[in-house]
């Protein structure tokens, strides 16, 4: 049974892509992945997407320009940036954070969603 939720995933490698696009529905949501810029605002031009997720592989040019035209067409749209480089940064945060604090964080798989369905992703090498 899918939820409401429909996401977009935009993405440069096939088998990466297949392997998302496999978790998320696995979980529920209505995905959908694209991997050529053209395809994908397309895509978001003529679907209601709720979500849009860009990979690692997407380059810093077509990232913009993802952003600010999907911004254009859907002022509320939520943009997930799944860049590395983000990871690390939230990752240095809760390091940061749990410095100052007492509070036990919960183990890392508990942290990131949706549920890793590993076994469905085949070699990702």
């Amino acid at each position: 049974m899918l939820t409401e939720k429909r996401i977009l995933v935009i993405g440069r490698h096939a088998n990466l892509m297949s392997c998302i696009l496999e978790m998320l529905r696995l979980d529920g949501y209505d995905a959908v992945g694209k991997q050529e810029n053209e395809e994908a605002i397309a895509a978001f031009e003529y679907e209601k997407f709720d979500v849009v997720v860009i990979g690692g592989g997407v380059d810093s040019e077509s990232r913009k320009l993802f952003k600010e035209t999907f911004i254009c067409i859907n002022p509320s749209i939520r943009i997930i940036d799944a860049h590395p480089k983000y990871y690390i940064i939230y990752a240095q945060h809760l390091l940061t954070i749990s410095m100052y604090t007492d509070y036990e964080w919960p183990v890392v798989e508990n942290i990131f969603q949706p549920k890793l369905h590993t076994e469905h992703c085949g070699n990702l090498g």
